[in-house]
């Protein structure tokens, strides 16, 4: 399910989808697949949200992508992760 509207940002347009099972980041610069149990946090960060994967990486998607201010989208992460 595609949860976030496209985000114009200095880096182009990109996209997050949350497929079964994987967390799936996408932009101009390509794909990034990431399988949840990888995902050790999300939380919201200012205006943001958050995905950090494995401990070093992360994603960032502005609260602005979504309708509802990312709630459905950080439950769902969540959710999908484990880490609630």
């Amino acid at each position: 399910t595609m949860l976030s509207k496209a985000n114009y940002g200095e880096f182009g347009q990109k996209s997050v989808i949350l497929e079964d099972e994987l967390f799936v980041q996408k932009s101009k610069f390509g794909e990034g697949r990431y399988f949840y149990n990888v995902i050790s946090d999300a939380r919201y960060i200012g205006d943001f949200i958050v995905v950090i994967i494995a401990n070093s990486m992360f994603c960032t998607v502005p609260r602005e992508a979504f309708a509802d201010g990312g709630a459905e989208f950080l439950s769902e992460i969540k959710k999908h992760a484990q880490l609630d």
